[in-house]
């Protein structure tokens, strides 16, 4: 929506997907036109985002500003009893909000705040296992012994949140999951990434996984994908040429629709 440079919605369009800003602008456009009412749905992803201490406040406005013209249009409905015959319009209400969460804390609460009917599924496609990466424990040096310098290495073990095993008891893992410890020596070649995050991503990519990163801003992902880039090109993992092409095509395009993307002409060569 944001490349385009669209406003609201300008009679050719009828579903816009965008940034929390961008639909908090388009919000603001339709109840200053007195349109608000005509938008018949609105999906929030990520409202856990209310906790956040920068876009919080903003995704609290927009929601309270939906709230209201919701509110106001249901008690002009009601005080005016229209009739059934129209077809029902849900626009008559003014926009649903379909706010929506996998980490939220208190869905009750917000659920009383927005006067929405809770739905909660704990359903999972695939199931979720969860692993914790650290630097291998080295036994104790004998008195007097000297350390040789060597990359650190890295073992990953099981998680299980009910229970967490202590920290000095680290739950069984199977062998085929512990990192190699030849990626030990490409971590420090992966400059702003913590080093356990880019031995595990390495070694999900040598078994041919797919590897997804999250990351908390946008800056930080840029150093983390140039980074992740930079330990896969020392790696020197094998791409078919097949794949090889399809990632050059990719690059073409981009540099059609998007010229300003240095990060991604870092980072797609290596498959990030």
């Amino acid at each position: 929506h944001a490349a385009r440079g669209r406003s609201g919605f300008d009679g050719s369009v009828d579903v816009l997907v965008c940034t929390l800003e961008r639909a908090n602008s388009v919000v603001n456009k339709l109840l200053a036109e007195q349109k608000l009412e005509e938008l018949g749905c609105v999906v929030v992803d990520e409202v856990h985002f209310l906790s956040d201490s920068s876009r919080g406040v903003l995704l609290e406005a927009m929601l309270s500003k939906l709230r209201f013209v919701h509110r106001r249009a249901t008690s002009a409905a009601a005080s005016s009893r229209p009739s059934r015959h129209a077809g029902g319009d849900a626009r008559r209400c003014g926009p649903q909000v379909v706010a929506m969460s996998a980490t939220l804390g208190n869905p009750e609460q917000l659920a009383g705040w927005l006067g929405a009917t809770l739905y909660v599924s704990t359903y999972r496609p695939v199931p979720l296992k969860q692993y914790l990466v650290q630097k291998a424990r080295r036994p104790p040096l004998a008195v007097g012994a000297k350390r040789h310098a060597s990359p650190p290495a890295y073992e990953v073990f099981r998680y299980e949140p009910s229970s967490a095993p202590p920290r000095d008891q680290p739950a069984h893992l199977p062998p085929d999951l512990r990192l190699e410890d030849s990626l030990s020596a490409v971590t420090h070649k992966a400059p702003g990434v913590p080093p356990s995050l880019a031995a595990a991503c390495v070694d999900s990519v040598r078994r041919g996984f797919e590897v997804l990163v999250f990351c908390g801003t946008k800056l930080l992902t840029q150093k983390v994908a140039r980074g992740l880039a930079a330990a896969l090109g020392a790696t020197h993992i094998g791409v078919p040429a097949n794949v090889r092409e399809h990632r050059q095509i990719l690059m073409d395009s981009l540099d059609r629709f998007s010229p300003h993307a240095a990060v991604l002409d870092e980072t797609l060569p290596h498959g990030v």
